[in-house]
């Protein structure tokens, strides 16, 4: 085939905190690439932006989730100080404005990976981000702190965590189908600690145990009802449609949440 005869390009999508796809962004490998990559990319359905460089469009594709992480970071660094003060982070969010304004504000286990990819595509070119990359930071210690918190819950009611029975709702990002690294280890570390560890996620109807290195971890079939109050701890990591968070919070002591999901329900 003769080289007039196909180019080469490339496309980033950006997407918004849902994972809906915003818009593409595309660069051609030549100064003729471009333009028919992004007339195939319209037909998709999403807006086209043209980048200067490949480059531009790859980091393109970072930033905006990178900013995602890096609030996300944010919020798990408030949560760490607000709850030593004893001050309630969901109360101080939301009698802010600032879920209103920022919808990414939620803090939890599962902060977005991109800090990590941004920091990686900089280093190629020796150029760091430092909040990005202690947004990276603070994301890999969550996990621990989350952990953490559940031991502190159950030593508040002279409980061990051994032989506890804690129901670990959510463990998927957003619609997606694929456990996070984080929501794993931190069921692996509290089996380790010899806890009974179900989860909760209609997104994961089945976890492969031997797949994930996990003990006895088995899906609930149930998101709420009677069944709630037979767990010693209900550790919230993400939010799942369907779940009645008034009767989660009543019939449960003890329920340590990684999003403040329950705010204003209690």
């Amino acid at each position: 085939m003769p080289p007039s005869d196909f180019v080469v390009a490339c496309a980033a999508g950006v997407r918004d905190s849902a994972g809906r796809l915003r818009r593409w962004v595309a660069a051609g490998f030549g100064p003729s690439a471009a333009a028919p990559a992004a007339e195939l990319l319209e037909r998709l359905g999403a807006p086209v932006f043209v980048a200067s460089s490949p480059e531009a469009a790859e980091a393109a594709g970072l930033v905006g989730p990178s900013v995602r992480g890096v609030l996300a970071a944010v919020t798990n660094e408030w949560e760490t100080a607000f709850d030593r003060a004893g001050l309630p982070l969901g109360e101080i969010l939301g009698a802010a404005g600032l879920w209103d304004e920022f919808p990414d504000l939620r803090p939890g286990a599962h902060s977005p990976p991109e800090p990590a990819a941004l920091n990686w595509s900089l280093r190629r070119y020796n150029a760091s981000c430092g909040v990005a990359e202690r947004a990276e930071e603070v994301r890999a210690a969550t996990p621990a702190r989350i952990i953490a918190r559940v031991v502190d819950a159950l030593n508040s009611v002279s409980k061990p965590v051994r032989g506890s029975r804690i129901l670990v709702v959510g463990l998927t990002v957003g619609t997606g189908t694929m456990p996070s690294e984080s929501a794993l280890e931190i069921i692996r570390a509290l089996q380790k600690k010899l806890a009974i560890v179900q989860y909760y996620d209609p997104h994961v109807p089945v976890l492969d145990r031997i797949e994930y290195g996990l003990g006895d971890a088995t899906a609930s079939l149930s998101s709420g009802g009677e069944a709630v109050g037979t767990y010693d701890v209900v550790l919230i990591l993400h939010n799942r449609p369907g779940c009645d968070w008034g009767v989660v919070t009543s019939r449960c002591g003890l329920v340590v949440e990684a999003q403040n999901v329950t705010f204003g329900t209690k």
